[in-house]
């Protein structure tokens, strides 16, 4: 019996599932588990077992845990691969699989466990964009050491490299609608050429992005970026900090607190000297062309800059909600944003997690018929890049 076709109704898949048990084909079963899954009369796990015990018989090979699937019955609607060191590639063989030809979503993730094993992503990222079929726009591309830290020190103005080096991104700009980078430095990415005409949302969420002065070069190649379809924009402005023996708190990788540090107890948690935003102002001039219906600006410092610029490039009247969180936006920002309602596009919705906003500012903004989340956190925000000085 012939396959049915992705977007079939459930009935001609189990239909196809019938037939293929018949044969004795895994196939059949797994269809069945998706749907019970789908239907909530089956747990994830159970279907997870099953594909772990049919992995050969279904892919070819063992997958083990460098994979997690997506399935869309007997196909592959998503996956998770994990790249480890001293790993043979992963992405072309499963791409190779029919199982694989109506892929929508592919995460690479990078994993390393220590500072010494390092990952190179370029690899399977060319892999990918060799071999991924036209379905395939969704895209995220993690280093999974900077998604679980929560700061980049360093004792020089530059730090060390990344743990895990992506490859050009230029070609996934290209043909993506939804990308998502985490990333330790990202003055470390080859963003290339950042010419994006179907990308619809965009995410970068790093540990690095602003120096004490501008932003160099990431900044140029978001400003150069070309984006027209864009309806969720985010990013992660951290700014430096300088501190003489900064305090650590879940770093990339441990400076002041490895094992190769004697110790000191006047570790401090470092000052930023501010950045002026208008740096990125052909960057939110671009953003306010586009369809935007979320943006996103979160744990930066400087928030009277940052909302100048905003004003300053205009917001699209597209735009329902902006997100400041995980930030040192404080009451007088508060009052700066009641000041130029007007000129904020159609926000209504104000998301201010973990800021230096208190309660009685944030009813300010309620009682200006803003729909306002919010919680404060003086020790915002949480993700730093921070130089030692000792």
């Amino acid at each position: 019996m012939q396959r049915p076709d992705f977007d079939a109704p459930a009935s001609e898949w189990l239909v196809y599932g019938d037939s293929l048990q018949l044969t004795g084909d895994p196939r059949g079963e797994l269809i069945g588990l998706v749907h019970a899954v789908n239907e909530g009369r089956t747990g994830q796990g159970v279907l997870d077992a099953y594909v772990r015990a049919h992995g050969r018989a279904l892919f070819g090979f063992e997958p083990h845990d460098t994979y997690t699937f997506d399935w869309h019955y007997a196909t592959l609607r998503g996956v998770t691969i994990r790249v480890r060191p001293d790993q043979a590639e992963p992405v072309a063989p499963l791409l190779a699989l029919e199982l694989a030809r109506d892929l929508r979503a592919v995460t690479l993730v990078g994993v390393t466990a220590s500072p010494r094993a390092r990952v190179d992503l370029a690899p399977s990222m060319a892999a990918l964009r060799a071999h991924a079929p036209a379905t395939c726009t969704t895209y995220a591309f993690v280093d999974d050491k900077a998604r679980s830290s929560s700061m980049l020190v360093s004792r020089d103005f530059d730090p060390d490299a990344n743990l895990v080096t992506f490859g050009p991104i230029a070609p996934f700009f290209e043909v993506a609608e939804h990308l998502v980078i985490e990333c330790a430095d990202s003055h470390e990415l080859d963003l290339g050429t950042l010419d994006a005409p179907n990308l619809r949302s965009f995410a970068l969420r790093c540990l690095r992005l602003a120096g004490y002065e501008d932003l160099e070069d990431i900044g140029t190649r978001l400003n150069a970026a070309t984006f027209r379809k864009l309806t969720t924009f985010e990013l992660r402005l951290v700014e430096q900090f300088n501190a003489n023996v900064a305090n650590e708190v879940n770093p990339y990788v441990s400076v002041y607190s490895g094992e190769d540090w004697d110790g000191r107890d006047d570790a401090d948690d470092g000052d930023s000297e501010g950045i002026d935003w208008n740096v990125l102002g052909a960057l939110f001039a671009t953003l306010a062309k586009c369809p935007l219906e979320r943006l996103a600006l979160t744990s930066f410092v400087s928030g009277a800059p940052l909302i100048a610029a905003l004003v300053a490039a205009g917001l699209p009247a597209s735009l329902t909600t902006l997100d400041l969180s995980d930030s040192a936006l404080a009451d007088d920002d508060v009052a700066a944003i009641l000041d130029n309602r007007d000129r904020l596009g159609g926000v209504t919705h104000l998301v201010l997690e973990r800021t230096e906003v208190t309660d009685k500012a944030a009813d300010k903004l309620r009682k200006a018929g803003f729909t306002v989340t919010h919680s404060t956190a003086a020790d915002a925000p949480s993700w730093r890049y921070i130089v030692g000085s000792e």
